[in-house]
């Protein structure tokens, strides 16, 4: 997910901010330097989202509904 909400490390956007070169997915920029005030700014709001929506992989099967009848 671009951002994940209440999870930094999920967030592709603070992965590619807080990292330069071949690794950082991100086009070339003018500096090689993070500039890690921003990367903690940047964590520390995505740290504290709320979110909102359930995740496929957090259902239970429990959660699904019976199986449609086939004829």
């Amino acid at each position: 997910m671009l951002i994940a909400p209440g999870d930094p490390d999920r967030s592709v956007l603070l992965r590619r901010l807080s990292t330069r070169g071949a690794r950082s997915e991100c086009r070339p920029l003018v500096t090689n330097r993070v500039d890690e005030g921003a990367v903690t700014l940047l964590r520390d709001w995505i740290a504290q989202l709320k979110p909102e929506q359930t995740f496929v992989k957090a259902w239970e099967m429990g959660r699904l509904p019976p199986r449609a009848p086939t004829s």
